[in-house]
C-alpha cells in the first residue's frame, strides 16, 4: 500500500493506494530482463562458436583447396575464373593473379570452346556434370600446350551466391596406357590374324569364338559359315573334337592329335592338333586350339611308303623268278652229278644229295618270303581277307606255331591304300609277338562294327616291350594307321596283348563303292 498526504487549513487528509500489482509487474519486468541477458549471453557464445565453427571450416577448405593433386577452378556464374587452386596453376601454367576473371574458355583449345559452354550450361540446369576421357575432352595450357583431361562441373549456390567449381584431372598417362593397350590388341590380333598356324578361340563347348585365316583356309570355308559354329562339325572323326574338349576342361594340355578336316568340296585335309584351356578363377573360359596342315607332308609319306612298296615287290618278283630259278637250276645240277658219280663215290654222291636238299629248303623258303613281300598278287586275287589267310598259312609252316585267320566281314576289301596298311601292321604285330614276345599262339581277325573295319591281332606273348610303345615297329604301326584314317590301340591281356586298329566307316565306304563279293 502507498500513503499521500496533504495538508490545509482545516486538517491533514491521507490517501491509501494500492501498488500491489504494480509492484508485481516490476517484478515480472525485472526477471524477464534477467532472462533476455541470458539468452543474449548464449547467443554470443553460440556466434563465437559458430565462427570458430566456420573458421576452422574455412581453413579445412583452404588446406583441401590446395593440397588437391587435382585442378580445382571457381567460376562465376557467368563462366569466368574467380579461383585457381596450386595444382590448376601447375597444371595450365597460370597464376591464380594473372588467370583470375578471365573465361574458363581460356583454359580449352578453340575447338572444344563451344563445347566447354555447353558443359557450363548443363551444370546450371542439372547441378553436376561429367566428362569422361572418351574421346578425351583436351584442355591447353599457358604455352600452348595441350593435354587430355577429364573434368566434372558442379553448381552451388542460389542467385548472387551461385558459383560454378571445376574439378579437372589430366589423364595424359591413362590415355597413353590405353593407347598402348588398343595398339598392342592390334598387334596381337593381326599376329593371331596372319599366323600360318591355324588358331581357334572355343567355348567350352566347341562353339568357334575366333578363327584366323590359316584355318579358314584349311577348313576352306568363309569365316561366316564357321563363327558361332561347333568345330567337330567340320571333322570327319565323330566325337573326336568332343574328346579333345573334355581332354581340356579336365586341365590337359594335348599335343599333336591327328583328325582329318572334311572341305565343302569334299577334299580330306590331314591335320595335327594341340590344345590347351584359358582358365579364370578355376573355371574354363576358353579353349584353345593350334592346328598343323600336315596334309603335304601325308602325301608325300604315301608316296614314300607306295615307292617302299613297289621296291618290295620288284624285290620279290626277282627273288621268285630269278633267285628261286637259279636255286632250283642248281639244285637239279647238284641231282644230277649225285647221280652220275654215285657208282664211283657214294660219298661225294650222298654230300651232292644233301646240298641238293639244302637248296631245296633254300628255294622253298626264299618263295616264302617273296610272297611276303609280293603282296599284289594275293589282294588282287581276295582282297584283304585273302591276303591274311595266306598270312597265316605262311606263318604256321615257318615257325611252327598256332596262327589262325578268322573273316568276320561280309565285304572284300580292295582298296590297295587301306589293304597294304592294314596288312603291314598285321605283319609287323606278328613279327613283335614271335621275336620279342615268344608267342607261340597268334589269332589274326578281321571284322566289322558299325560301318567301322577292325583288324585285331591277338597273341599268348610277353608285352614288355609292346606296352612301353617306344619302339620303331610300334610307330610305324601306329603311322601306318594314321595313313588310313584309323586309330591303333594296344590291348593287354590276362596273357599276352591284343594289337587293334580301328578304320572309320571303311565298311561303310567299301559298300558305296560297290565292292561287295
Amino acid at each position: 500500500m502507498q500513503l499521500v498526504a496533504a495538508s490545509h487549513p482545516e486538517g491533514c487528509t491521507v490517501v491509501a493506494l494500492d501498488v500491489t500489482s504494480r509492484k508485481a509487474g516490476e517484478l515480472s519486468l525485472g526477471r524477464r530482463n534477467e532472462e533476455l541477458a541470458r539468452q543474449v549471453t548464449e547467443a554470443e557464445e553460440q556466434l563465437r562458436v559458430g565462427l570458430a565453427a566456420v573458421g576452422r571450416r574455412e581453413r579445412q577448405l583452404s588446406e583441401i583447396f590446395g593440397s588437391a593433386l587435382d585442378a580445382i577452378v571457381l567460376l562465376s556464374p557467368e563462366g569466368k575464373i574467380v579461383r585457381f587452386n596450386p595444382a590448376a596453376e601447375r597444371m595450365f601454367g597460370w597464376s591464380s593473379q594473372r588467370v583470375a576473371g578471365q573465361p574458363i574458355t581460356v583454359l580449352v583449345p578453340v575447338r572444344h570452346r563451344l563445347a566447354i559452354r555447353q558443359d557450363l550450361r548443363r551444370a546450371a540446369i542439372h547441378g553436376c556434370v561429367h566428362i569422361s576421357t572418351l574421346p578425351p575432352r583436351m584442355a591447353m595450357r599457358a604455352d600452348g600446350t595441350e593435354f587430355p583431361v577429364e573434368a566434372s562441373f558442379a553448381r552451388t549456390g542460389e542467385g548472387a551466391t551461385a558459383c560454378t567449381v571445376a574439378f579437372i584431372r589430366d589423364v595424359t598417362e591413362r590415355v597413353e596406357a590405353l593407347r598402348g593397350m588398343v595398339e598392342n590388341w592390334r598387334a596381337l590380333t593381326d599376329f593371331f590374324d596372319a599366323a600360318p598356324l591355324g588358331l581357334l578361340w572355343l567355348r567350352p563347348d566347341g562353339e568357334v569364338e575366333r578363327v584366323n585365316d590359316a584355318e579358314l583356309e584349311i577348313l576352306g570355308r568363309p569365316r561366316s559359315e564357321v563363327m558361332g559354329q561347333r568345330l567337330d562339325a567340320f571333322h570327319v572323326e565323330e566325337g573326336g573334337i568332343a574328346g579333345l574338349l573334355s581332354g581340356v576342361a579336365s586341365g590337359e594340355t594335348l599335343l599333336n592329335r591327328r583328325f582329318q578336316v572334311r572341305r565343302p568340296d569334299g577334299s580330306l585335309r590331314h591335320v595335327l592338333i594341340d590344345a590347351n584351356g584359358s582358365w579364370r578363377e578355376r573355371k574354363l573360359t576358353h579353349c584353345r586350339f593350334y592346328v598343323r596342315d600336315i596334309t603335304p607332308r601325308v602325301d608325300l609319306e604315301r608316296e614314300v611308303l607306295a615307292i617302299a612298296e613297289r621296291e618290295q615287290e620288284r624285290i620279290g618278283r626277282e627273288l621268285h623268278d630269278d633267285l628261286c630259278q637259279q636255286l632250283t637250276a642248281i639244285e637239279f645240277m647238284s641231282e644230277s652229278v649225285a647221280g652220275r658219280i654215285a657208282g664211283r663215290d657214294s660219298r661225294v654222291a650222298r654230300e651232292l644229295r644233301e646240298i641238293s636238299g639244302l637248296l631245296r629248303s633254300a628255294s622253298r623258303q626264299t618263295r616264302d618270303i617273296a610272297r611276303g613281300l609280293s603282296l599284289n598278287a594275293v589282294l588282287h586275287r581276295g582282297g584283304l581277307a585273302a591276303a591274311l589267310k595266306d598270312f597265316a598259312q605262311r606263318i604256321r609252316k615257318m615257325y611252327h606255331c598256332r596262327c589262325r585267320f578268322t573273316n568276320q566281314t561280309e565285304v572284300v576289301i580292295a582298296d590297295p591304300l587301306l589293304c597294304t596298311n592294314l596288312f603291314r601292321i598285321a605283319q609287323e604285330s606278328v613279327a613283335n609277338a614271335l621275336r620279342h614276345g615268344r608267342a607261340t599262339r597268334l589269332e589274326l581277325v578281321l571284322a566289322e562294327g558299325g560301318g567301322d573295319l577292325v583288324l585285331k591281332v591277338v597273341n599268348n606273348g610277353r608285352t614288355l616291350r609292346a606296352n612301353k610303345g617306344s619302339g620303331m615297329g610300334l610307330r610305324i604301326m601306329r603311322y601306318r594307321a594314321g595313313v588310313i584314317g584309323g586309330r591303333l590301340e594296344l590291348v593287354p591281356r590276362a596273357r599276352g596283348l591284343a594289337v587293334v586298329c580301328t578304320v572309320t566307316d571303311a565298311i561303310t565306304v567299301a559298300r558305296g563303292r560297290a565292292l561287295v563279293s
